[in-house]
């Protein structure tokens, strides 16, 4: 993700979730993520 981040995202879709990844990973939010799906499981 962070090649992505240095290189550019692809656009469309994909390049928006890769972003958005990202961002979660660099702003230390992977946990709320975790919380988020263990409390809403499909």
């Amino acid at each position: 993700v962070v090649w992505y981040h240095n290189k550019g995202f692809p656009k469309g879709q994909l390049g928006r979730l890769l972003e958005t990844v990202y961002e979660l990973k660099l702003n230390g939010l992977e946990e709320l993520i975790r919380n988020i799906k263990r409390q809403f499981p499909k």
